[in-house]
């Protein structure tokens, strides 16, 4: 089986909302373009490395609903955890 690396992907038009609703904002660029060049760079990396990378799209709301319901705080350990949870559940699909 073939593993792939789920990466969050965040649309432009949410940037600023999720850069003031996390609890560690210090992990977000304060540029979308800035954040999605080295997103970008990040992943040709892996990619050169042999690891396959896919953009998990995420969406602010549904992010901040998964953490309330689980009592989680709002951080890179949360988004990589969300990420997994979406990317196991559209590759079932």
């Amino acid at each position: 089986m073939h593993t792939v690396l789920g990466v969050a992907w965040y649309s432009e038009d949410e940037w600023p909302a999720w850069r003031s609703s996390v609890a560690d904002p210090d992990r977000f660029e304060e540029d979308y373009s800035d954040w999605k060049r080295t997103a970008e760079k990040t992943i040709e990396e892996f990619e050169r490395q042999g690891t396959s990378v896919r953009k998990v799209p995420i969406r602010l709301h549904s992010f901040l609903r998964w953490c309330a319901e689980r009592n989680r705080t709002a951080d890179a350990g949360a988004r990589a955890a969300f990420v997994r949870e979406i990317q196991k559940a559209t590759d079932e699909n």
